[in-house]
């Protein structure tokens, strides 16, 4: 993060969403919201907290702090604070985590349909992609082989 803000302060404010790893084996749901300013130590929020229910509060920013410096002044605007509402941040995790599950049982059903009713794993599932992808790669670089051989021709 200090790359971005050692930039000549042109990044001046980075914003991340720690977010709990899907295989936690922890069963830790905990997720956080970080934003480093170039103009003040870093600050972090949890807006889910490790037993999955949602933070309390707001989390605020300023325009300034992703403008140029001067620019609200000389636009004539008052600087201002944007405000997150933590509560809203942890439904849209929730929201985005409920569609991330729904496509993982698509394809899921998808590959259950293709074996045969064969039950396959998600990382089974995931194995299978790779292999299928890196024989897509083989197949393109022996077409790219043949067709260069041909113009040599």
């Amino acid at each position: 993060m200090n790359d971005a803000l050692d930039s000549d302060v042109n990044v001046r404010t980075v914003v991340t969403i720690e977010l709990p790893f899907p295989a936690n084996p922890d069963n830790d749901k905990a997720a956080s919201v970080t934003f480093f300013s170039s103009n003040s130590p870093p600050q972090s929020v949890q807006f889910r907290k490790s037993d999955g229910s949602p933070g309390d509060g707001t989390f605020y920013l300023t325009l300034s702090q992703f403008l140029p410096p001067g620019a609200l002044v000389s636009f004539g605007f008052p600087d201002r604070n944007i405000e997150f509402s933590l509560h809203g941040m942890f439904e849209v995790l929730e929201k985005a985590e409920k569609q991330y599950q729904s496509s993982l049982s698509q394809i899921k059903d998808t590959y259950d349909e293709y074996y045969d009713g064969e039950e396959l794993s998600v990382e089974d599932i995931q194995a299978n992609e790779d292999r299928m992808h890196a024989q897509d790669e083989k197949e393109k670089r022996e077409r790219d082989a043949a067709a260069s051989s041909v113009e040599e021709v």
